[in-house]
C-alpha cells in the first residue's frame, strides 16, 4: 500500500469486502429488476421481494467466491 494513502482505498479484496461488495451489487441488480415487474403488474411489494432476493444472492455467490480462492489457495500452498 501507498503511503500517501488512505487505508480504506488499499486494492486488497478481503473477504468481508467482498460480501459487502456482492450484496450491494445484488440489491441494486434485483432491486431495479424488482422495480421494473412491480411497475408493469401494479405491485410494489416486487420491489421488496427483490431487494430480500438480491441480499440473500449477494451473500450466496460471495460465500461461493471466497470459497473458491481458499480453495485455490490452498491447492497452490499444497502444490508448492
Amino acid at each position: 500500500m501507498a503511503e500517501n494513502q488512505p487505508a480504506w482505498m488499499s486494492q486488497e479484496l478481503t473477504p468481508g469486502k467482498m460480501y459487502l461488495n456482492y450484496i450491494i451489487a445484488g440489491v441494486i441488480f434485483l432491486g431495479l429488476v424488482g422495480f421494473v415487474v412491480g411497475l408493469m403488474v401494479h405491485q410494489s411489494w416486487v420491489l421488496y421481494v427483490g431487494i430480500g432476493l438480491g441480499v440473500v444472492v449477494g451473500a450466496l455467490l460471495a460465500r461461493m467466491h471466497v470459497a473458491a480462492q481458499e480453495r485455490d489457495h490452498a491447492k497452490t500452498v499444497k502444490d508448492s
